[in-house]
């Protein structure tokens, strides 16, 4: 519930160097997030999905650098090998609506289409391809990719919602 008053703290309420500041932290600490977070409005505590999402707009060149980093994500639970920059990319994907499928060389989009996301990571397992995956992704906002805000702030509400459910369903973590 605490979000949107959050959410305005990073326009109103800090300096521009505390808000990079937090952006980065933000942003380090993304092999934290719990996967599970991105599959919908589930009922989940994920402070570091939530801090990054208030600080997205400072945080984002930051994110698009850590699609190349293999640091291996502390929750694995849906996949064995997700690392670090596979939830960065994720991130992107849920709050921008960067369509990061697209920027794939065709095989490999092909592959996806017909393996799912088994065909990424068999993709991004090769490092070099982790690091032109990062590049694509980085040219694509330099040439213009405008986030979608729309998404943005549907996964702000859809956020808001899941930690309603949580509260008022009495879990916690």
């Amino acid at each position: 519930m605490l979000l949107p008053v959050l959410w305005l703290q990073v326009g109103c309420g800090e300096s521009r160097n505390e808000a990079a500041v937090r952006a980065q932290n933000a942003c380090a600490g993304i092999a934290v997030i719990k996967y599970a977070t991105f599959k919908g409005a589930l009922p989940i505590e994920d402070r570091a999905f939530d801090e990054l999402l208030q600080v997205l707009d400072e945080a984002r060149p930051c994110l698009v650098e850590k699609i190349d980093d293999t640091t291996p994500a502390s929750d694995t639970s849906d996949h064995k090998n997700l690392k670090a920059g596979d939830l960065a990319l994720f991130f992107l994907e849920a709050s921008d609506g960067i369509n990061w499928v697209e920027l794939l060389p065709a095989t490999i989009q092909t592959d996806i289409r017909a393996r799912g996301i088994a065909a990424y990571f068999a993709f991004v397992n090769d490092p070099k391809n982790r690091t032109w995956l990062r590049d694509q992704v980085r040219k694509h906002y330099e040439n213009g990719f405008v986030p979608n805000t729309r998404k943005r702030k549907e996964l702000i509400a859809l956020r808001k919602w899941a930690l309603e459910q949580k509260t008022s369903n009495g879990n916690g973590d």
